[in-house]
């Protein structure tokens, strides 16, 4: 994809649906509500899965226009809880800590392609908002948990004067 004076909405999604696609554990990922995860498609885990915040914005400077697109990416993969196995506490045994690591690991690597690969587009992750990590615990149908990934994209943006009928 070469570089643009617009970023849309669609690009971005297909930058993030190339991610997955070459990333070695990601094996499917989705866009849209988060109702919608395992319940419209089928799907193979771990999933990255694209949703948008509340808080998307055009910050207005010297007649500038900047997007802010607000996203919110969940990487989850599912929890094997093993009732008939016990570790020696007693507890019943689970993958759950393996799993958070992978998906934290994951939810790393994403950052970084967002900081190396995607600058090379305009789309960068805003300085002053970082990207914020929340755990997710058995958040679907499926028994999946990972990590919830909030990030503000500065899109590329040119100012030109919007289209008009002739």
């Amino acid at each position: 994809m070469a570089i643009t004076k617009i970023i849309t909405i669609n690009q971005i999604i297909q930058m993030f649906t190339d991610f997955q696609e070459k990333h070695i554990q990601l094996q499917s990922i989705g866009y849209g509500p988060t109702y919608n995860i395992s319940t419209t498609t089928s799907v193979e885990y771990p999933l990255l899965w694209i949703t948008h915040k509340n808080t998307s914005r055009f910050e207005l400077k010297n007649r500038n226009i900047t997007p802010v697109l607000s996203l919110t990416f969940i990487i989850l993969d599912i929890i094997n809880d093993q009732n008939d196995s016990k570790v020696i506490n007693g507890i019943d045994s689970s993958n759950e800590q393996e799993v958070t690591s992978d998906t934290y690991q994951i939810a790393q690597d994403l950052v970084s392609y967002i900081s190396t690969e995607l600058t090379k587009y305009g789309v960068k992750i805003r300085e002053d908002f970082g990207a914020t990590l929340e755990p997710v615990y058995n958040e679907t149908e499926d028994k999946a948990s990972g990590w919830m990934i909030d990030i503000d994209l500065q899109l590329v943006h040119s100012n030109c004067i919007y289209p008009t009928k002739l």
